[in-house]
Order: structure tokens, then C-alpha cells, then sequence
């Protein structure tokens, strides 16, 4: 397929998909070819098996201990309304603040042996201005409205037609720098002006 066929069908394809239309899978394989198509393919089983990912068990760990000092945290809220009692509400408010700190000590501790593990909490575990249930980091994908990231993986998630978007755009791209190339070799393209009219005699120019 040349080029500049393939360049506009590539764009209508891309046009079809962006309007949520459906695109059969030998359309596709044409204008990537066998390679492209295949490494698509490949891609695509990848991203699919990212859905398979586990919480890692300190991560797991660490979610039961952040509830538990939640659970603290609301019980030390409950005693501060009334009927006040604020010998308890002191009681379960150093209970939480306790549960957060070891927490929080257990998490550090476990990204110093795994660093990887910082893509499983949704905020920088360093930075914290209180312990309390608004700024104790969180394991991303939990349902806790205090949680910044509800996403379950930490890995970026396309759909399939998202994934092939992408794909056949950077085709596309790479098609683009190709037409360029072929058209600063193109003699019929850069030999714009007859050899007569691009000889101008400069001699009487001073410069």
C-alpha cells in the first residue's frame, strides 16, 4: 500500500473508531502490517493480564491497619458529641493516632525493602500533616472517600479501542515523518523552478 493511500486510510479508520464505530480486525492488519499487527496483539494481551495484578501482601497489611485506626478514629468522634464523654473520646483519639503512626511506620519500612510499592499508595507517604482518616495514605482502589486514587491497578488502563487508537496513531505518525523524508528526496519536489530560472546572475549585488 503506498504511502500516501495508506496515510488517509489509517485516518479514516481513526476517524471510525473515534466515533465509536466498528473496525474489522483485517482492516487493521492491512495498514500496520503482519509485524505491527502482531506486536498489537502481544501488547494488547499484556495490558489484559495487568487485570490479573494483586495487591502485594504489605500492601494488603497495610489497608487492615489504616481501617483499624479509622475504626478507632471513629469511635474518638462518636464520644465528642453529646452525650459528650471526653475521657473516652481522649481514650480512642490516642488509640487511632497510635494505629496511624504504626501504620505509617510499617508502610515506610516496606517501601525500603520493596520501593515498587509506592505505585499501590495514592499519596507521598512523607508528606503527612496529621494522623487522621483525611491524610493517612491510602491503598489506591480502596472505597474510602479519603482515598485519591479509586483506580484497583496502578498500571494505566485502556480499553481496547483506546489501545488501538493509540497504535494506529503513532502509525500515523511515523508515516508522517516518512512523507516528509520522501518529499526532501523528491527531485520532482524540490526542483520547484527550472535551472534557468534559479541561475540568477548576482554580480551586480553588492553585499
Amino acid at each position: 500500500m503506498r504511502t500516501d493511500k495508506k496515510f488517509k486510510t489509517i485516518s479514516l479508520i481513526l476517524k471510525r473508531l473515534r466515533n465509536n464505530k466498528q473496525v474489522r480486525p483485517e482492516e487493521i492488519s492491512r495498514v500496520l502490517g503482519e509485524e505491527k499487527y502482531y506486536e498489537f496483539k502481544e501488547n494488547l494481551d499484556y495490558q489484559r493480564q495487568l487485570d490479573k495484578v494483586k495487591r502485594p501482601e504489605p500492601i494488603k497489611k497495610y489497608a487492615e491497619m489504616v481501617r483499624i485506626g479509622c475504626v478507632y478514629y471513629g469511635k474518638m468522634e462518636k464520644y465528642l458529641y453529646p452525650p459528650i464523654n471526653r475521657a473516652l473520646a481522649k481514650k480512642f483519639s490516642n488509640k487511632a493516632d497510635k494505629a496511624f503512626e504504626v501504620a505509617l511506620e510499617f508502610l515506610k519500612e516496606a517501601v525500603e525493602k520493596d520501593g515498587e510499592l509506592l505505585i499501590w499508595v495514592d499519596r507521598d507517604i512523607h508528606d503527612i500533616s496529621s494522623f487522621c482518616p483525611t491524610s493517612i495514605p491510602r491503598a489506591i482502589g480502596s472505597d474510602h472517600p479519603y482515598c485519591l486514587n479509586r483506580y484497583k491497578q496502578p498500571y494505566p488502563k485502556l480499553s481496547k479501542r483506546e489501545f488501538l487508537i493509540e497504535h494506529l496513531e503513532m502509525a500515523l505518525y511515523n508515516l508522517e515523518d516518512r512523507t516528509l523524508d520522501e518529499f526532501m528526496v523528491d527531485p520532482l519536489a524540490t526542483n520547484i523552478y527550472s535551472r534557468e530560472k534559479r541561475n540568477f546572475d548576482f554580480s551586480e549585488f553588492k553585499f
